[in-house]
C-alpha cells in the first residue's frame, strides 16, 4: 500500500470494532487519524494511545454523528487543526435489536439519523474540504443485503458500501 504520510483521515465510530481497526491501519500507513467517538472518550483515548505508542499520530474528537451540526463541526475542526482532510471513513452506525412491531418512531428516527443522515452530511462537508486524490469511504453492513425481523430498520437505513473519490 502507498504511504499515507502527511494525509489526514477521519474515521467515524472508531473507538472500537471495525472503526478502530481502520483507524489503526491508516495510522500504520502514515496518516494522521481523527478518532471519532460518540460517547466513549475512554475507549477513544485508548485507540489514540495505542496509535501513538506505535509512532503514529492521532487525536480523539467527540461528535454525535446523528446530529448534522456536530458532523459539520467534526470536519471543520479537523481542517482547522491539521490544515487539510484527505480521507473520510463513514463507519459509525447503530442497530436497535427490536422486532418490527416493537419499534417506536423514536427508535426509527435514531437509526436513520446515525446510519443514513449523518454519513450523508459528513460526505457533503468533507467534499468541500477534500483536495485532488481525496477519498470518502462508506462502511456498510451485511444487513443491507439480508432481511431478518429484528434487522428490518438497519436494512433500510445503512447505505451500501461504496467509495467516492475526487479526481
Amino acid at each position: 500500500m502507498a504511504s499515507l504520510s502527511g494525509k489526514v483521515a477521519i474515521v467515524t465510530g472508531s473507538s472500537s470494532g471495525i472503526g478502530r481497526a481502520i483507524a489503526e491501519r491508516l495510522a500504520e500507513d502514515g496518516a494522521i487519524v481523527v478518532v471519532n467517538y460518540g460517547t466513549s472518550a475512554e475507549k477513544a483515548q485508548q485507540v489514540v494511545t495505542g496509535i501513538q505508542a506505535k509512532g503514529g499520530k492521532a487525536v480523539a474528537v467527540q461528535s454525535d454523528m446523528s446530529r448534522v451540526a456536530e458532523v459539520r463541526r467534526l470536519v471543520v475542526e479537523t481542517v482547522k487543526q491539521f490544515g487539510r482532510l484527505d480521507i473520510l471513513v463513514n463507519n459509525a452506525g447503530r442497530f436497535i435489536p427490536k422486532l418490527l412491531m416493537e419499534t417506536a418512531e423514536a427508535d426509527f428516527d435514531q437509526i436513520i439519523a446515525l446510519n443514513d443522515k449523518g454519513p450523508y452530511f459528513a460526505m457533503q462537508e468533507a467534499a468541500k474540504a477534500l483536495k485532488e486524490g481525496g477519498r470518502i469511504v462508506n462502511i456498510s453492513t451485511e444487513g443491507t443485503h439480508m432481511s431478518f425481523p429484528v434487522r428490518r430498520r438497519i436494512s433500510a437505513a445503512k447505505p451500501r458500501s461504496n467509495s467516492i473519490r475526487r479526481a
